[in-house]
């Protein structure tokens, strides 16, 4: 009995691989109960176009990080032809279909990422446009599909704060981050905005992405509770509130989640 006691003790405090368990279980949770339910990548189903709908009338200046072809963008424009979009897209291939699409001079494509720090890394591109496109290898689904065979490409970053003191950015009304795993690194270059309450809404993407990049859904908790800001999850249902982060939330399941204050005015309107 003691000696059972003393390993559970160890695997308790053993983060690496409590970790990788996690990991595990959560896979095996997508397969049998989550997916197939809801397409969780048509945002006419997975309850993120009921949302944007929703706040967009009633912002001005928003951020689409990760903005891939401007269909995100796209359809804030069309709720809001006047908000001010800085969107940012490093791949030169995806970011042209972004350009073709004529939206109006208030939205602007920046074409490099964000992240914690300025410099350069390599982007696997699985195809212009593709939504797969990431900063980490997804080998998992190419073991499964041989015909997905990416280009790496070298792409530009740059820092969130350092592009809103640049741009005489004030205060970001809604920061939409779709970045396939590097939604942490891009949150840890907001930490002055963050902290001074200059970030209304913050809408994160959370999925299996996140498994490579190491990260966690509690990380995103972790850098923003701090600022008073906790999180809901998107459903078809609506938005769904949480007084703070539970490891019941960590399914690496495909999900979009809303971070604000608790007494924002519009996040949580029903």
């Amino acid at each position: 009995m003691a000696s059972s006691t003393h390993r559970f003790i160890d695997w308790l405090f053993d983060v690496p691989l409590r970790s990788k368990v996690l990991h595990r279980l959560s896979r095996a949770y997508n397969r049998v109960y989550v997916n197939g339910r809801v397409d969780r990548c048509d945002i006419r189903t997975n309850g993120e176009l009921a949302f944007v709908r929703r706040v967009a009338p009633s912002v001005q200046t928003v951020f689409d990080v990760g903005a891939n072809v401007g269909d995100w963008t796209a359809e804030l424009i069309a709720l809001n032809a006047t908000a001010d979009v800085h969107a940012f897209e490093p791949i030169p291939g995806t970011r042209a279909k972004f350009e073709s699409r004529g939206l109006p001079e208030n939205v602007r494509i920046n074409p490099y990422g964000l992240s914690n720090e300025a410099g350069s890394l390599t982007i696997f591109n699985y195809g212009d446009g593709s939504g797969m496109n990431s900063l980490y290898r997804r080998k998992d689904m190419e073991a499964k599909n041989k015909t997905l065979k990416p280009t790496p490409q070298e792409i530009q970053l740059g820092v969130l704060d350092d592009y809103c003191a640049e741009q005489g950015v004030e205060q970001i009304d809604l920061l939409k981050i779709d970045v396939e795993g590097h939604e942490l690194s891009v949150l840890k270059g907001a930490t002055r905005m963050i902290a001074e309450n200059r970030i209304g809404m913050i809408q994160i993407e959370y999925g299996t992405s996140f498994q490579l990049a190491n990260s966690l859904l509690r990380d995103i908790f972790d850098v923003l509770a701090p600022a008073g800001m906790t999180g809901g999850k998107i459903t078809p249902e609506g938005l769904i509130p949480e007084e703070g982060y539970n490891a019941r939330l960590e399914t690496f399941a495909l999900s979009n989640w809303v971070f604000a204050r608790p007494d924002h005015p519009l996040a949580w309107k029903k």
